[in-house]
């Protein structure tokens, strides 16, 4: 009995060591959970060795205890846990999915997911741009190549679900750029879904220029169409709709009777094109957009474009005129601020402000 005594505590040590050196262990994925695994079964076998069954459930019962175990080290102690499976995107950016929680390494910051409900965490920067043209033209070997990795790609947006799925495709730039029209292909959609907190999408309407990281996650083939399927996915702020030009060219012809279409109105203000053949923001050659469509999209308003004017002056009524190279802008102000955008000879004298 006293041997038998002895034999049960010696494998209770070596399996504490067993389970101690596993977790210890950092550079060998396979070999720390083996000796977990190892140490757990001796200690179940050695607390109820002569009941098979028991001994079962004491090894399922301390395995849920090692895992709750490995949690708290990771989540306290800033380490990578031992049940979890490795996916590397590159050397600053990689992933270990364990049984409900996910470790993101951001260059060797730990930032641990509960339940896989964040999009990706990392630095934006981590990862370098494709452009989508080039991701859809390899759409077979790339999802192979990037399966269960991030991805940053910019494109331009073919569809959009309320704050739920973004939708990319091929496509082709036409002479006609209007509102930022591209011609997309059918046959390869990139389908980015987010976890349902992205308000930023809202931000967004077909045809945008977006850049988006997402996991590859799945390949979906129905007949010729494939569709890639990306998870945890994340907006990226981008630099081209920072600045813009304001492209503005009269008409020949003008009267305040027949010349005048509002562009954007709502309880507080109206604003109006006064006799404009043309009214544009220009971010880009191929990225042009009408004022009105951006006032009403919201993705201006109109303090927006009064911040380029080169100058401002007022008169004794308190009206204000906003110079510009090509144009002005007349701020009627009365029960309704009234905005005109007019030619450059639109000033204070021009009989429209009452």
């Amino acid at each position: 009995m006293k041997y038998r005594k002895y034999i049960k505590f010696g494998f209770l040590i070596l399996s504490l060591l067993l389970i101690g050196i596993g977790f210890s262990i950092s550079d060998n994925r396979v070999m720390n959970k083996l000796l977990v695994i190892l140490g757990v079964i001796l200690m179940g076998g050695s607390i109820a060795i002569k009941r098979w069954w028991l001994a079962i459930i004491s090894i399922v019962v301390i395995f849920l205890f090692i895992v709750g175990v490995d949690y708290l080290v990771t989540f306290y102690m800033e380490k990578v846990p031992v049940f979890s499976i490795k996916q590397v995107t590159n050397e600053q950016v990689i992933s270990y999915n364990s049984f409900f929680y996910r470790v993101y390494s951001c260059d060797n910051d730990l930032k641990v997911d509960n339940f896989y409900r964040k999009n990706y965490l990392c630095n934006d920067n981590s990862l370098e741009e494709n452009e989508s043209n080039a991701f859809i033209n390899q759409i077979v070997r790339n999802y192979d190549e990037w399966e269960n990795k991030f991805v940053k790609i910019r494109g331009r947006v073919s569809r959009i679900t309320g704050i739920e799925t973004l939708e990319m495709k091929a496509y082709e730039v036409n002479m006609v750029t209007i509102n930022g029209y591209v011609t997309f292909a059918d046959n390869i959609t990139l389908k980015f879904e987010f976890n349902g907190n992205n308000e930023l999408l809202s931000n967004y309407e077909v045809y945008d220029d977006a850049i988006v990281i997402g996991r590859v996650s799945k390949l979906e083939k129905e007949g010729d169409n494939y569709t890639v399927i990306f998870k945890d996915s994340k907006l990226v702020t981008h630099s081209l709709y920072d600045d813009y030009d304001l492209v503005v060219v009269a008409k020949d012809k003008c009267s305040i009777n027949n010349g005048f279409k509002l562009l954007e109105s709502d309880s507080n203000y109206e604003i109006y094109d006064a006799c404009q053949n043309t009214i544009m923001a220009r971010y880009s050659e191929d990225v042009v957009y009408e004022l009105g469509f951006l006032l009403n999209s919201d993705k201006l308003v109109i303090d927006d474009v009064l911040e380029k004017s080169d100058s401002v002056d007022y008169d004794d009524k308190n009206d204000v005129l906003y110079s510009y190279q090509d144009f002005n802008i007349l701020l009627c102000k009365d029960e309704k601020n009234r905005y005109y955008i007019g030619s450059s000879e639109l000033n204070f004298d021009s009989g429209i402000c009452s």
